[in-house]
């Protein structure tokens, strides 16, 4: 079996997808059809009719560009994703072996500052990834005015919204505040997320000023992870849209964005005994995690 198909089989086996759905689907930027400069590693056991090797576990990175909120510079950083061991091969170690050779492999090309998404904190703690970052949620009725969703609000003349994936939503996107730097190309990858709820508010000549993004499929159920806007309240008449067909949906972000829209974050979220973190991070100090950001289709 072709390299990517096995992959796509281990991880559908691997995570919650359902039945005759693709975790590509859903991360597609770890889809080796689509040829980006991805880093695997997997663990392997010889088997099938063809002698050809089983995937028991997996490991995939990826070097990417963060902006930091503070605007001290970008800098590399190792995005490490598709985390994964066969259940019937769990608790052997295989996916620590694969992160901690991609580990050594980014640590060869320059890279010491790496981030990775998983609820097994402890296991990682021994390769050097800590809890670190703050984020933050809002629900979106805080956001978007009460008397809109019963009155409604009118746009400007020469604006209109619309949904799903748009070309002007990468231009959008890469001024926005925090997150991985992005280019023209990245396109390809973020418009073939099939299961995000995309609504946005553009001009007539397609200058997206507004856009939010909500769900991934498996991931970031009921959030709006993706979002920007040329004012606030811009901001809330585009997340109008989500919040009619999602009405217990939570804005996600960091205190900096809220802060720049004026949105009131409840001070229990950035208090340190009882913060999310952002991220598990490996190389990267309090002091620098608490000016990185991910938006929801950075993370992995």
């Amino acid at each position: 079996m072709e390299f990517g198909r096995a992959l796509e089989k281990h991880l559908n086996q691997a995570f919650p997808v359902p039945d005759g759905e693709s975790f590509f689907r859903d991360f597609p930027v770890w889809d080796p059809t689509r040829k980006l400069d991805v880093i695997y590693e997997i663990e392997t056991e010889a088997g099938g009719e063809s002698g050809s090797a089983a995937l028991m576990a997996t490991a995939a990175a990826r070097v990417v560009r963060i902006r930091p909120l503070d605007g001290s510079g970008d800098r590399k950083v190792g995005i490490i994703g598709a985390v994964a061991t066969d259940p019937r091969y769990r608790n052997q170690g295989l996916a620590s072996r694969a992160v901690s050779r991609l580990v050594a492999r980014l640590e060869e090309q320059g890279i010491r500052q790496q981030v990775l998404w998983g609820g097994e904190a402890d296991l990682y703690k021994a390769l050097g990834f800590e809890p670190r970052g703050v984020q933050a949620r809002v629900p979106l009725r805080r956001v978007v005015p009460a008397e809109w969703m019963v009155r409604g609000c009118a746009l400007v003349d020469g604006l209109k919204i619309g949904s799903g994936w748009t070309p002007g939503l990468i231009e959008a996107m890469r001024g926005r505040v925090g997150g991985i730097v992005l280019s023209e190309s990245d396109a390809e990858w973020l418009s073939a997320h099939q299961a995000v709820e995309w609504r946005w508010i553009a001009t007539a000549d397609g200058r997206v000023v507004a856009y939010a993004a909500l769900g991934r499929g498996i991931d970031l159920p009921n959030l709006v992870h993706e979002w920007w806007a040329d004012d606030s309240r811009l901001l809330a008449r585009v997340l109008m849209e989500h919040l009619g067909n999602h009405p217990t949906s939570e804005l996600l972000g960091h205190p900096a964005h809220f802060a720049r829209f004026g949105i009131w974050v409840e001070p229990t979220q950035l208090d340190s005994p009882t913060r999310e973190a952002l991220a598990l991070m490996r190389g990267v100090t309090e002091k620098e995690a608490g000016q990185w950001w991910f938006w929801g289709l950075d993370s992995a």
